[in-house]
C-alpha cells in the first residue's frame, strides 16, 4: 500500500474513531466544508448541516465491528456492523455499507446503505 493510499484510509477511520469512541468530537476536521452526505432517510450538504445531524447520533454509539475495508483510490468502502443505545434504553444492532471519497485530506462524499426501519422507530424519526 502506497503512503496516499495508507494517508486516505487513515483519514476514514479517524473519522470513525471520532464517532464512535470520542461521541462525535472532533468530527468536523475530517471533512469537507462542502461535503455531500446520501442515505435512505436522509441527504443532505455542507460539514456543518452533516455534523449537527450525526453529533447527537455519536452520544448513543456503544460499538461497533468492522468486516471489510475495500479501497479503490480515492475511495474507502467500510461494511460494518454498529450497536447502539435507544432513547428509551433499547438497543439496536444495524448493519452498515459506507462509501467514503477523499480528497486533498477530508472526506468530501459519503454514501452509506442500511435498512432504516428500525432506526427510524427507535428514534421516532
Amino acid at each position: 500500500m502506497s503512503k496516499k493510499q495508507t494517508q486516505i484510509l487513515q483519514v476514514v477511520n479517524d473519522f470513525y474513531k471520532s464517532c464512535n469512541e470520542n461521541k462525535g468530537e472532533g468530527m468536523e476536521k475530517y471533512l469537507s466544508e462542502n461535503f455531500s452526505f446520501e442515505g435512505p432517510a436522509v441527504s443532505m450538504k455542507g460539514r456543518d448541516n452533516f455534523v449537527a445531524m450525526l453529533k447527537p447520533l455519536c452520544a448513543f454509539h456503544k460499538s461497533w465491528k468492522v468486516f471489510k475495508q475495500v479501497q479503490d483510490g480515492n475511495d474507502i468502502i467500510t461494511i460494518y456492523e454498529m450497536t447502539m443505545g435507544t432513547p428509551n434504553g433499547d438497543t439496536l444492532v444495524q448493519s452498515f455499507v459506507d462509501w467514503m471519497s477523499v480528497e486533498g485530506g477530508v472526506i468530501t462524499k459519503e454514501k452509506l446503505w442500511y435498512d432504516p426501519r428500525e432506526f427510524l422507530k427507535a428514534f421516532d424519526m
